[in-house]
C-alpha cells in the first residue's frame, strides 16, 4: 500500500494491520461493483458434474489428495480468464471449460478437510460456492467417498453417467444399442446389448469387498459370461469377461468403454484386430 501524497511511505497490509490494532491507523476499505455486474453477466454457477436440471438427492462431491489435485465439474457463465478462490482466497490454477464442464488443477492442494470453491469473472461477479473435500491419502479420500454401493463406484471412475441408452453414432442403433439402467437404485444397473449379431443382457453389481464391479449374463444364443470391471480414475474402464459356450473352452474378451463426456462413448473390443464403434447418448 502508497500513500498517495508520499510515495516513500509504503505499507505491507499486515503492517497495516498491527497499525491499527495499536490504534494508530484508521483505514476504509471501499468496494465497488465490477462493471461486468447488469443483467447481461449472469452469475457464474458450479455443480457436481452432469446436467444442472438433475441434481437431486445425495451428491457426490469432488475428493482431492497428495498426487490428486483436479476436479471436474459442472459449470456455466465463465470466462476463460476467470479467478480462482479457495476458501475466499484467490489461488493458482488452470483451468479448462468445455459446454457445461470445469476441470480445474489447483497448484497447490489446500490443508485436509473441507473447502469452498468460487471462480469470478474479470471485473464480474463470484460463482456460488462449490464444497470439496482433501484427504490425506488415497485410502482416506476412498473411505470419505465411498458408500460401498455401485452408484459411489461409477462417481469414482468418472463413469457415473453410464446409465442411460447409447446407439453408435453412424448408423443411430442399427449397427449397436446399448443400455444401462437401474433396477435397484444406485445397487444394480442392468446392463442389455443390441447389434447384427444378437442380444446379451447381463447385471452390474458391487462385489461383497466393494473392491471390484462384478458382470454376469448371457445371450440370445445359449453364451455365457463372468467378469469384473477394472476402473481408472481418467474416465476409461475396461470390462473383462470369460466367455463360455456349451462343448467349448471359456474364452476371454476385454471391452474398454471410454467415456468422452456425458454423451459421448467409444467402445473397443481389444482383439488382435481391435474393434471401435462411437457411441451417443439416445436423448
Amino acid at each position: 500500500w502508497v500513500d498517495q501524497r508520499d510515495a516513500s511511505r509504503v505499507f505491507s497490509t499486515e503492517e497495516l494491520l498491527t497499525l491499527s490494532a495499536s490504534e494508530r491507523f484508521t483505514g476504509t476499505v471501499t468496494a465497488r461493483a465490477g462493471e461486468h455486474c447488469d443483467s447481461q453477466d449472469p452469475q457464474p454457477a458450479l455443480w457436481t458434474w452432469g446436467p444442472l436440471e438433475q441434481q437431486r438427492g445425495h451428491q457426490l462431491f469432488p475428493q482431492l489428495r497428495p498426487g490428486r489435485l483436479s476436479m471436474v465439474v459442472g459449470a456455466r457463465h465463465l470466462q476463460a480468464d476467470s479467478a480462482v478462490f479457495v476458501d475466499g482466497r484467490r489461488v493458482a490454477a488452470r483451468f479448462e471449460l468445455q459446454p457445461e464442464t470445469l476441470k480445474l488443477t489447483l497448484s497447490e492442494l489446500p490443508a485436509t478437510g473441507l473447502h469452498f470453491l468460487q471462480l469470478r469473472n474479470p471485473d464480474g461477479l463470484f460463482s456460488n460456492e462449490f464444497l470439496f473435500t482433501v484427504a490425506e491419502s488415497a485410502d482416506d479420500s476412498a473411505a470419505l467417498q465411498d458408500d460401498g454401493s455401485l452408484g459411489a463406484a461409477l462417481q469414482r471412475s468418472g463413469l457415473k453417467f453410464l446409465p442411460g441408452t447409447w446407439v453408435d453414432a453412424e448408423t443411430q442403433g442399427s449397427q449397436l444399442t446399448l443400455r444401462f439402467e437401474w433396477k435397484i437404485e444406485g445397487r444394480v444397473l442392468e446392463s442389455s446389448s443390441r447389434d447384427a449379431n444378437g442380444q446379451s443382457v447381463a447385471l452390474m453389481t458391487r462385489s461383497p469387498d466393494g473392491r471390484s464391479i462384478e458382470h454376469h449374463g448371457g445371450d440370445r444364443e445359449g453364451r455365457v459370461f463372468s467378469g469384473v470391471w477394472t476402473s481408472p480414475e481418467n474416465g476409461q474402464a475396461r470390462l473383462t469377461l470369460q466367455v463360455q459356450e456349451q462343448g467349448n473352452p471359456s474364452a476371454s474378451l476385454v471391452i474398454r468403454y471410454d467415456l468422452l463426456d456425458e454423451n459421448h462413448l467409444d467402445v473397443t473390443l481389444e482383439l488382435p484386430d481391435p474393434i471401435r464403434v462411437s457411441l451417443v447418448r439416445k436423448q
